[in-house]
């Protein structure tokens, strides 16, 4: 199954450079339907709204962001050199503490292969 979602420029690049392996989201009801070999469409939310393709190698539901910080490296989620404050600064800008208590976290492993799923520029 495909699914779409919208990223920040930043991290659709660092998908592509390989310094992005997972992707951190709320496990509502859209992520809930996620499967552990489905593929994921990134479109960038910038004015570009460039493109790729990811396959997902796994799924693990955390109870609350800092749960999943402490538990997965910083570096998979293209954010080497953070600290844990950064990381919950800048994740409390998208997420509420609200939606976070309400569905949990998800981390999903993803992998990037390059070949057929090159980035593109949609027109």
């Amino acid at each position: 199954m495909m699914h779409k979602m919208g990223l920040h420029k930043e991290y659709v690049q660092a998908i592509k450079g390989g310094s992005k392996q997972i992707e951190i989201r709320l496990c509502d009801s859209k992520r809930k339907q996620i499967r552990r070999g489905d593929r994921i469409r990134f479109q960038s939310t910038a004015s570009d709204k460039e493109q790729l393709d990811v396959t997902v190698t796994s799924l693990q539901v955390f109870k609350d962001f800092k749960s999943l910080y402490e538990a997965i490296p910083f570096k998979k989620m293209g954010c080497e050199g953070w600290s844990m404050e950064d990381m919950l600064e800048e994740t409390y800008a998208i997420y509420s503490s609200e939606q976070e208590q309400l569905y949990g976290v998800l981390a999903i492993g993803i992998r990037y292969e390059g070949q057929d799923d090159r980035l593109e520029k949609i027109e």
